[in-house]
């Protein structure tokens, strides 16, 4: 009847959730990155060096958000064994730094799945002026223990393939570089060597490991 009370009020709609996903920050902050590079280089070819430093700068920052967006990303997929998609991760935000794969011709002994060294993709390509100034304050501005913690990932998630122990090792071997003393990255590569039949290198790492 009219008289009747509703004991059960229409609730209001949630509001959606506009929080950006990891995906597409990472989109954003690479965007960004392409945009402040542009003009850096822009300035670099005109002599402004003050207003290039600035842009460098940003652009490097830029780059950092992108790549921890991406480890970020890696991270859920590890925890999700999703190992492939993982990989894909760390391997993008290692490129984000600068850390490009080794060019085939330059192929080591035993090869490893990247050179490690920082490049400025778009721009040392095509050659355009500035590409060193941008590596250099894109190696200045990286936390180290970024790149350290992206390289030890990657090692586990390389184990967890269970068929590309080589690239474990050569990513736990780069993450020592950067951090001798990072236990993970050495149980990672005493892992890796085992599983490669090197138990020597598998004992040395162990031994380290204990004498710590």
């Amino acid at each position: 009847s009219r008289n009747e009370t509703h004991t059960h009020e229409t609730q209001p709609p949630k509001p959606p959730n506009l929080a950006p996903t990891v995906e597409r920050q990472e989109d954003d902050a690479r965007a960004a990155a392409d945009r402040a590079l542009d003009e850096a280089l822009n300035h670099h070819e005109r002599g402004n060096a003050g207003k290039a430093k600035g842009a460098f700068e940003a652009a490097a920052r830029a780059r950092a958000s992108a790549a921890l967006a991406a480890k970020h990303e890696g991270n859920r997929a590890f925890q999700a064994n999703a190992s492939a998609d993982a990989i894909a991760c760390y391997e993008r935000a290692l490129r984000h730094l600068g850390c490009g794969p080794k060019p085939g011709h330059l192929k080591r002994v035993p090869p490893q799945p990247y050179d490690y060294k920082y490049e400025c993709g778009v721009a040392e390509a095509t050659g355009q002026a500035g590409t060193a100034e941008f590596s250099r304050v894109l190696r200045l501005q990286t936390a180290a223990t970024l790149l350290v913690s992206l390289h030890s990932n990657l090692s586990a998630a390389y184990l967890r393939t269970g068929n590309r122990h080589d690239a474990a090792r050569g990513a736990a071997s780069e993450a020592l570089r950067l951090s001798p003393r990072d236990a993970k990255a050495r149980r990672r590569r005493a892992a890796a060597s085992a599983a490669l039949g090197d138990h020597r290198a598998a004992s040395d790492d162990l031994g380290h490991l204990l004498a710590s």
